[in-house]
């Protein structure tokens, strides 16, 4: 099941500042997740809409927690 879910407005501007801070670029985080740098780049500029199976895809290599997405309230 691969369900599209529309997260907050500012998921991708997160996920663009925790790759960031820790100095990944996006050909790294596309290494590392399995998905499209071009794809990557429309996510974090807000432009594409990510299922729950691709955040998590990216949340891992990030550190990302869930819990705190939901303390943001970006989903």
């Amino acid at each position: 099941m691969n369900t599209k879910v529309k997260f907050g407005n500012h998921i991708g501007k997160y996920i663009h500042q925790l790759r960031k801070d820790k100095e990944m670029g996006l050909d790294e985080l596309a290494s590392l997740t399995d998905l499209d740098v071009v794809y990557l780049d429309l996510i974090e500029r807000d432009r594409k809409t990510i299922s729950l199976e691709t955040l998590l895809k990216i949340a891992k290599p990030l550190n990302i927690k869930l819990k705190d997405m939901e303390e943001y309230r970006l989903f």
